[in-house]
């Protein structure tokens, strides 16, 4: 690819405590490709089954469908309003294009995707418009596309609580497994910390905007299971998660709100507990690159800048997002560094990343 260096060339390096430097080389390196990873895993057929049955759904369902094949152009229909009112817009030409790109990281993020289309023209349209009602529709008509897919084998391999990304090469020492066990252990004892055990189940209670707004789905639930599995090779991926459970609920939850104070809560337990852990992370550093073709450069400057601006623990947080959902920008320029090429990041990955960043 060839960069025309028109407007600004941005590069700036933060350095924060992340982690050995070898583990990093390893990590960077084998999550690039996500689409190959997931075709050696096995999850190509899942993958194949959501295309197929997307399609499917599409042909039975044309005459409803005509409204939402690529992306709501607010200029040119004339509503403004329409990008302050939907934060996450979605169509199914860019919910296909996505699935051929292999760049959904499970089942539950293709699945959110079609239904934020029926949400979003819902939410928009009074009751009596032939959109709303055509979502409608549509939206009864998936449910039971999604219950029939939810069952498939290959899909349930490809769930979010079954998909642990690729961290490393080998499992946390012994005495650091322990450690994060009794960690996790604090928390679970804890009564309010019941409604963070298992995943939320977004889809029946009809918050199709949920795995959107959050960022990223965890529970204690899961990264129970992936201790198990050996998934972290570093007590720093283990709190990554850990806290990505309290962040989601006290960013999708009000302010004061049982579950956002239950939250808190168990957040204070497990910080309380992880500074046990005897892990010590190595200055690692993340230089950032914004170059002039792509999504318009001001909204990268945008990015960079809140980048910039992120605590060590959130750039953690980034990295490992970005490791699992993006890692085509990710490069190994030096021993102990990381590279973050922004601008290879089309519209749709752009507007993800930039909605995990505003959520740290």
């Amino acid at each position: 690819m060839t960069y025309t260096y028109v407007t600004c060339f941005i590069c700036f390096v933060l350095y924060f405590f992340f982690f050995q430097a070898e583990d990093g080389i390893r990590d960077a390196q084998e999550s690039r490709g996500l689409g190959d990873v997931y075709k050696r895993q096995g999850h190509q057929k899942a993958i194949d089954i959501c295309k197929k049955e997307l399609n499917a759904f599409l042909k039975k369902h044309q005459k409803e469908c005509v409204w939402f094949h690529e992306p709501v152009d607010h200029v040119q229909l004339g509503i403004p309003q329409y990008p302050e009112i939907i934060r996450f817009p979605m169509d199914f030409g860019t919910i296909s294009r996505r699935l051929n790109k292999a760049e959904f990281a499970h089942f539950d993020d293709f699945a959110s995707d079609v239904t934020l289309v029926f949400a979003n023209a819902i939410l928009f349209n009074p009751p009596d418009h032939e959109v709303h009602q055509c979502a409608a529709v549509l939206k009864n008509a998936f449910v039971d596309v999604y219950y029939r897919m939810v069952d498939n084998k290959d899909i349930q391999e490809w769930r979010y609580p079954n998909m642990a990304p690729p961290r490393g090469s080998g499992p946390m020492p012994e005495e650091e497994v322990v450690q994060c066990k009794q960690a996790l252990t604090a928390v679970l004892n804890i009564h309010d910390s019941e409604a963070f055990r298992a995943p939320v189940g977004w889809f029946d209670h009809d918050i199709a905007q949920y795995p959107r707004e959050v960022g990223r789905l965890m529970d204690l639930g899961t990264v129970g299971k992936w201790l198990k599995m050996n998934a972290y090779s570093r007590p720093e991926q283990f709190a990554t998660d850990m806290r990505q459970v309290f962040k989601n609920a006290t960013k999708f939850n009000q302010e004061g709100s049982p579950i956002y104070q239950a939250a808190r809560l168990c957040e204070r337990t497990f910080e309380a507990e992880f500074a046990k852990v005897s892990s010590a992370p190595t200055p690692m550093a993340v230089e950032v690159k914004v170059e002039g073709e792509g999504v318009p450069v001001e909204e990268i400057n945008g990015l960079a800048a809140k980048v910039h601006k992120m605590s060590s623990n959130d750039l953690i947080r980034l990295v490992d997002e970005i490791k699992a959902k993006y890692p085509n920008i990710l490069s190994q320029p030096g021993d102990d560094e990381l590279e973050l090429d922004l601008d290879l990041l089309d519209r749709v990955s752009f507007t993800g990343l930039n909605q995990f960043v505003a959520s740290l």
